[in-house]
């Protein structure tokens, strides 16, 4: 818009300038018109040299604001970065210690299973055992009875 502005205004210097060059030539006359229009044309061409002015300053302004918005931006994205490699360093950490920890689990119930199927071995000869003692008890109770009953 400053621009625009800007081209207006050389425009309409550049139109001034014009009128009054012809005007000039036109008239020695009108010497006092064309003075006038000189003045207006070089005030015109001031008022463009101090917007030219106002236009560099607010340009360096900006490159300036321009360049701490980069440079803070490219901060926060080393920054994140940084921060995102902390993460998956602490993830990937967490996951050797829970495959470690996953491992160790699977031994134990390996060997949970091994002493749950030696136990249930152990109860079924225990069972065995006992069936065949009772047996024993039973045959030994009535021999006893029957030498009893004799006597």
């Amino acid at each position: 818009m400053i621009i625009k502005g800007l081209q207006g205004v050389t425009q309409e210097a550049l139109s001034a300038s014009t009128e009054g060059l012809r005007i000039a030539e036109d008239s020695n006359r009108q010497a006092e018109e064309g003075a006038e229009v000189l003045k207006k044309i070089l005030t015109g061409v001031e008022e463009s040299s101090q917007l030219v002015s106002q236009i560099a300053r607010a340009t360096a302004e900006q490159a300036k604001a321009v360049q701490g918005i980069v440079q803070e931006a490219a901060r926060e994205i080393v920054a994140g970065t940084q921060n995102n490699a902390k993460q998956l360093a602490l993830i990937s950490r967490a996951n050797r210690e829970h495959s470690t920890v996953s491992g160790s689990i699977l031994k134990s119930l390996a060997e949970i299973s091994k002493i749950t199927e030696r136990n249930a071995q152990g109860v079924k000869d225990t069972q065995k055992s006992s069936t065949g003692l009772l047996e024993r008890v039973r045959s030994l109770t009535l021999i006893f009875d029957r030498q009893q009953g004799k006597q």
